[in-house]
């Protein structure tokens, strides 16, 4: 049965609804620290392969970005809310259901509970737009609420129609460039993927057939239970 999963658990105090950017880096909620009126955050990030990228997410949806709202939470942080249709549940999601994702930083001043005005973005964080379709790994929410893609680039990916083609396709916010990050044949053979599947790991740069590379998180999943 369909369900609305609103993982932050709270709202903005000010919502607002315009399309935006957003710039946001996990560790900004686990440290909990108060934010100043203009406030960025910067890190590296480490590089993570599809099957890192897997197996630390707590929820995977392919899923339509149906809102987008931005402001004070009950802390008084900057923060963004992304509302997502769950077209295919992979983890922990079912199609049908409503999920509300809770991310650190706001991309225009917000007002906190005094009035005053604030803003924090963070780099590395992709940006959403309203109907646009995404593959997501999603990293277990925080104390705070607060969730993000796992490895912020690496765990968004944007599925598209491939114009020449017409395969539904994913690339990830890093142009899949670190899927295969560190693995070795032997890392890859008791997964025994297919030719197809094989192929979206072993060749990174490339936009992946978004039904080959479910498969590949399938067998992924699998190995780890």
């Amino acid at each position: 049965m369909a369900r609305r999963d609103d993982v932050s658990g709270d709202g903005p105090r000010n919502p607002r609804h315009p399309r935006f950017r957003l710039l946001i880096l996990a560790v900004a909620w686990i440290c909990g620290f108060a934010v100043s009126s203009a406030t960025t955050f910067a890190t590296s990030v480490e590089p993570l392969n599809l099957l890192q990228v897997t197996e630390r997410a707590n929820k995977i949806v392919v899923a339509d970005v149906t809102r987008v709202t931005y402001g004070a939470d009950t802390d008084d942080i900057p923060c963004s809310w992304i509302e997502l249709a769950v077209v295919s549940g992979i983890a922990n999601a079912d199609a049908g259901d409503v999920l509300v994702i809770k991310i650190y930083g706001a991309p225009v001043a917000v007002r906190d509970a005094a009035g005053r005005l604030r803003r924090a973005t963070v780099a590395g964080m992709p940006r959403f737009a309203v109907s646009e379709r995404v593959l997501l790994f999603l990293t277990p929410a925080s104390t705070k609420g607060f969730c993000s893609p796992v490895g912020l680039a690496q765990g968004c990916f944007r599925v598209r129609t491939d114009p020449r083609t017409r395969v539904v396709v994913a690339v990830n916010d890093a142009g899949n460039r670190t899927v295969a990050y560190g693995l070795s044949a032997s890392d890859l053979t008791p997964l025994r993927l297919t030719p197809a599947e094989s192929a979206v790991i072993t060749s990174p740069g490339r936009a992946a057939p978004l039904g080959d590379l479910l498969d590949c998180v399938g067998k992924i999943r699998a190995r780890g239970r």
